[in-house]
């Protein structure tokens, strides 16, 4: 798998993703680790959602785990806090911000 398919799958998904009601700004960032590396950020203002394949500096939380975990997440085959627990996801920052990031996948 390449960043690029990985990326592609990620944004195809939240791209649906229902953000209706999320106020204000969130800007969260992921980290791809292993065979797939790189990085993307998915920014969320008012209710209006951006999925882009870069580095977001002023991120509110930076997520890290290899593509593998990402796509059990993004299809339901692994429990996003299961993920954290067993050290699967590393998070880093606002963790509740982070939570809400869990309930887009």
């Amino acid at each position: 798998m390449t960043f690029e398919s990985l990326f592609a799958t990620i944004k195809e998904k939240l791209e649906g993703a229902d953000v209706r009601d999320i106020r204000g700004h969130v800007a969260l960032e992921f980290q791809v680790r292993g065979e797939a590396k790189g990085m993307f950020f998915v920014e969320i203002t008012n209710g209006r959602i951006r999925i882009e394949p870069y580095n977001y500096h002023d991120r509110d939380v930076s997520f890290a785990a290899d593509a593998d975990t990402y796509l059990e997440i993004l299809h339901g085959e692994l429990n996003p806090m299961i993920a954290f627990a067993t050290g699967r996801v590393k998070v880093y920052g606002d963790m509740q911000k982070a939570m809400l990031a869990m309930s887009l996948l």
